[in-house]
């Protein structure tokens, strides 16, 4: 019995670790992120000069870099989708950290299916609280519900083939 308890202790230890770990990661992937939208020269790797001129302890290295390629490949082409979803409001309007979350945060969900959604969600609505304001988190929140809600219409909306293929 108390092995039992110590396994499960020792893996909840870890999976804990290694949420924090990702979150770090998420919050300089975020800082890199902000970065090249001030930085006029394409194709600078920000998170690179980031890690290497103040590289942090507890930051899932790996992850974070997968999450960085998979922003710079993505290239805004999610910024459709978030304009669908803001209603009364213009994306040129919208705050850039905002923008850049809900960038990262769709990524995410399409890039890392070993992640839950609700993982997703919830650690993009802590990064907005903290470095967009308390009332972002909310909009963060609405937002991205608002996304994922939408693509599962889409795909109940979506005819399944005959099976005759």
């Amino acid at each position: 019995m108390w092995r039992a308890r110590h396994s499960n202790y020792q893996i909840c230890t870890r999976s804990l670790a290694k949420a924090g770990k990702r979150h770090r990661a998420r919050e300089w992937v975020l800082r890199a992120m902000y970065a090249d939208e001030m930085r006029e020269e394409p194709g600078h790797d920000a998170l690179a000069s980031l890690l290497e001129h103040d590289p942090p302890d507890d930051l899932d290295e790996p992850f974070a870099r997968r999450l960085y390629a998979h922003v710079q490949e993505s290239d805004k082409r999610y910024d459709a989708e978030i304009e669908k979803y803001l209603q009364n409001w213009d994306l040129k309007r919208l705050a850039i950290i905002d923008l850049l979350l809900l960038r990262c945060a769709l990524v995410e969900m399409d890039s890392f299916p070993d992640i839950p959604h609700q993982v997703t969600l919830n650690e993009t609505i802590e990064l907005a609280k903290r470095y967009s304001g308390g009332r972002a988190g909310a909009f963060v929140n609405g937002i991205l519900d608002a996304i994922i809600k939408g693509r599962e219409n889409n795909s109940k909306d979506t005819p399944k083939g005959d099976g005759l293929t």
